[in-house]
């Protein structure tokens, strides 16, 4: 048992947990979006990864930006239960992980996102941290709690199509990514935007995409796509995009 973190931080993201990771290209490139965009840590919730991958989120932990957390797993096996209780929770216990890193960093932390390892978190300029962003909007709206992000799909080459292509990771940057800001995401008919909130506001409980336990009297607000966005760069056809847009990083 210890106390929850009591150091003032503006910004921190807990991603969702790592399971059979190997794109370590992937991970990298959040990484240095984080970086760049001045996240002050990055919570990394791990089940299972890629030895050459686990070394290199090692090298992040040492610079300061990562802290590595097991991923939670109940007893499976050698149990009387006649099935696994780890697949009765939603995406293998990621929302516990969730909650687990909401109450470490409520009292200290600003503002809390809840990424997946391939939402690519953008502002207008690569000098524009999320922070002052987010933090306007928040004194602007002292009811707000939950700022909506708007997400778009996006899509990213495979570590098979960079080895194909022969391609290098400054070369993944510069022509392995694509996405559309006309295709924005939907689901059962809601925008389908990524939440980050500031959780000394009456937040107690996430899910995967908003909050789902909040003090009456708040409300969320959606942040123009002028100053932030999200790319949800998975394996989408790039025939699928209206329009299709290279994302340079500079």
């Amino acid at each position: 048992m210890q106390r929850a973190d009591n150091k003032p931080k503006k910004f921190i993201a807990c991603p969702s947990r790592l399971f059979a990771f190997d794109q370590w290209h992937l991970f990298i490139t959040t990484m240095e979006l984080y970086r760049l965009h001045r996240v002050d840590l990055v919570v990394v919730y791990i089940q299972s990864v890629e030895a050459q991958v686990y070394n290199l989120i090692k090298v992040y932990e040492k610079s300061g930006l990562v802290q590595i957390r097991p991923s939670l797993e109940m007893p499976s096996t050698n149990t009387e239960l006649d099935y696994n209780p780890n697949s009765e929770t939603s995406w293998q216990n990621q929302l516990t992980n969730f909650q687990d890193c909401l109450y470490e960093f409520k009292e200290s932390a600003e503002f809390i996102a809840f990424p997946d390892w391939d939402d690519f978190f953008f502002t207008s300029n690569y000098n524009i941290p999320y922070y002052p962003i987010l933090q306007k909007f928040a004194e602007q709206n002292p009811k707000v709690n939950t700022f909506i992000i708007d997400r778009y799909m996006g899509y990213h080459e495979s570590l098979d199509e960079m080895n194909i292509n022969g391609h290098w990771m400054t070369d993944f940057w510069r022509q392995g990514i694509k996405y559309s800001t006309k295709d924005k995401q939907f689901f059962a008919g809601k925008n389908y935007g990524k939440a980050i909130y500031k959780p000394n506001r009456g937040i107690y409980g996430v899910d995967l995409h908003w909050a789902n336990r909040v003090e009456n009297g708040y409300t969320e607000i959606r942040i123009p796509l002028n100053k932030a966005y999200i790319i949800h760069a998975r394996d989408y056809s790039v025939s699928l995009f209206k329009y299709s847009y290279l994302r340079y990083f500079d």
